[in-house]
């Protein structure tokens, strides 16, 4: 018997909830924060450090307008640990429509398919922006200034 949670490979952060219930429409493999089938694991307001090992240990992507994870060291740490890949919206796209986000997103998704292609294993950040895809590393303690 099958899990409700086998097939997932994304998971997106309540931070970007318009979004993610728009995708979770699009793609059987997107799950949402505090939505079955993975509300029992990943609740609605779900701590950073409680979300981190899970989304890592299960090897799923997270899709987040949260930047500070890459750099506050707990989180960054865990990160790292448990081998997180984590595509981020970059800067106020999360204030934007769910129109906005999905056409960031869409605009950019070959970058993400090569970025699975090339690097399957974690932990590695990915920076959805407006205008390219920028690859990171997770930085326990810097200064984000991008």
């Amino acid at each position: 018997m099958s899990s409700p949670q086998q097939g997932i490979a994304f998971v997106v952060d309540e931070n970007l909830l318009r979004l993610g219930r728009a995708l979770t429409h699009l793609r059987r493999d997107i799950a949402l924060v505090g939505q079955e089938p993975i509300s029992d694991l990943l609740p609605r307001g779900i701590l950073d450090s409680a979300w981190i090992p899970i989304v890592g240990g299960h090897g799923w992507i997270m899709i987040t307008n949260d930047q500070r994870i890459r750099t506050r060291p707990a989180e960054s740490i865990l990160a790292i640990e448990y081998k997180l890949k984590v595509i981020h919206l970059h800067g106020a796209i999360g204030m934007q429509s769910a129109w906005g986000q999905a056409t960031r997103l869409f605009t950019r998704w070959e970058g993400v398919e090569r970025q699975l292609s090339t690097n399957p294993d974690g932990p590695w950040w990915m920076s959805i922006r407006r205008d390219r895809v920028q690859p990171m590393r997770f930085e326990p303690g810097s200064i984000d200034r991008a």
